[in-house]
């Protein structure tokens, strides 16, 4: 019988360069920030030659923010494929389930996604939308702010982000030298979110950022599943946060981001599937690992169609209920938590 975890899934020290002299990636599980994230030096990882600027455009990244406050949920992202890409802010009502979205195009004079997580910005700055992330990883530490206005109005947030857990790093492959690498980091949160003038400040909320940079196939599809914030376990109050993915890896046993942050520490989990219905998905796994449903309370929705270019993508919102179990099998109840999901599919 195949083992619940591969080994490869446990982490290990990262090289200093995701791509070697010889352009090919470094796949695995790692257990801290890679400093040179440099993907743009694959050597064909679509299997044929391109030239740079094809091979530019093809290579996707971002660094996205989310969010959970006991009143709302906000996902934001700064989005880059070579000289163009966007922002973009969903704002979610947790008492109204009303959803407010912006999303703004930028080009490369305007926006940046940092090249690593230590010492880095990722940004952009529009009239309408400004958003900036700073990364310092390396200790633990990561800010985010926005302001942005539109016909509704105006809405602002300051936010400093405090480590929770050990990060998930990995380098999964979509193919023989077709590498897609994340980061992603469960924090503590404090700051504000302003609306039309009236602020909220908090100083218990919770916050997941990813930094994302990967060559994805032509047809591709992920879908997503987090959720995040603290749980009476035990008797006890405690942080915990969730990640779950089924992309296109080539081998999803051995190289996944599947897991569990708890507070200082994590809980790799076994790949998962998705069920996914109208209002309810639901997300196990083989070994009772994960017993997941997520009822959808609203979703954000963005197709746009271009020529040959396509994009479904569905960004719901929602509640938890269901449990995941750590290596010794002890059960986690989730019931209760918001759901922020995605499911994505693209032909590019």
């Amino acid at each position: 019988m195949q083992e619940r975890i591969s080994e490869l899934r446990q982490p290990t020290s990262p090289p200093e360069s995701l791509v070697d002299k010889d352009g090919q990636a470094v796949f695995g599980t790692f257990d801290k920030e890679i400093k040179n994230l440099n993907l743009i030096d694959c050597y064909r990882p679509y299997g044929k030659r391109m030239t740079r600027p094809i091979q530019d455009f093809k290579l996707t990244e971002w660094e996205a923010t989310e969010v959970v406050t006991d009143e709302c949920a906000i996902v934001s992202a700064i989005y880059s494929m070579g000289k163009v890409g966007f922002g973009i802010v969903v704002a979610f009502d947790r008492k109204t389930h009303d959803i407010d979205f912006w999303l703004k195009p930028a080009t490369s004079s305007t926006l940046q996604v940092a090249p690593n997580l230590i010492n880095s910005t990722s940004f952009i700055k529009t009239k309408a939308l400004s958003i900036e992330v700073k990364n310092d990883m390396d200790k633990g530490k990561a800010s985010t702010s926005c302001s942005l206005s539109n016909k509704k109005g105006t809405m602002a947030y300051n936010v400093n982000l405090t480590r929770l857990s050990p990060p998930s790093v990995v380098s999964i492959p979509f193919g023989d030298n077709m590498p897609l690498y994340t980061q992603k980091d469960f924090f503590s949160a404090h700051g504000y979110i302003e609306k039309n003038g009236e602020r909220v400040s908090f100083d218990d909320a919770v916050a997941v950022i990813d930094d994302h940079k990967g060559y994805y196939p032509r047809r591709a599809h992920y879908d997503w599943l987090t959720t995040m914030g603290k749980i009476n376990h035990d008797g006890q109050e405690t942080y915990i946060a969730l990640n779950l993915t089924l992309n296109q890896s080539i081998n999803q046993h051995d190289y996944n981001e599947n897991l569990v942050w708890l507070k200082d520490r994590q809980i790799i989990l076994p790949p998962v599937t998705f069920e996914k219905h109208q209002q309810v998905w639901r997300v196990y796994d083989q070994f009772d690992r994960v017993n997941i449903a997520f009822e959808i309370q609203n979703t954000y929705v963005m197709t746009p169609n271009v020529g040959v270019a396509k994009v479904e993508y569905y960004l719901p919102f929602g509640v938890v209920s269901g449990y995941v179990r750590d290596d010794d099998d002890t059960a986690y109840d989730l019931s209760g938590l918001i759901g922020i999901a995605e499911d994505k599919t693209t032909l590019l």
